[in-house]
């Protein structure tokens, strides 16, 4: 219901993204990984991971995940995420 919500408010009713909850971080993070490599040119794929520790002024979502998780950014990802 929650993502509807914010969805619908976001005026995305009639091409409603789909969400897939993973559990685990980790097994989050490698369903994103594996959708990354079997994407279709259309798909948008979104990790959504809870920020679990302050994560500080200049630093990058994935310089966090990596000193937080030991993630690194996904070969070939593109992204438009400011710091």
């Amino acid at each position: 219901m929650g993502f509807s919500s914010f969805f619908e408010k976001a005026n995305l009713a009639g091409r409603m993204p789909k969400v897939i909850s993973c559990g685990a971080r980790q097994n989050a993070f490698e369903k994103f990984r594996v959708a990354l490599m079997s994407r279709k040119e259309e798909e948008f794929i979104v990790l959504l991971v809870d920020r679990e520790d302050p994560v500080g002024y200049g630093t990058g979502p994935w310089e966090y995940l990596g000193r937080r998780d030991g993630w690194g950014k996904p070969l070939g990802l593109r992204t438009n995420m400011s710091t």
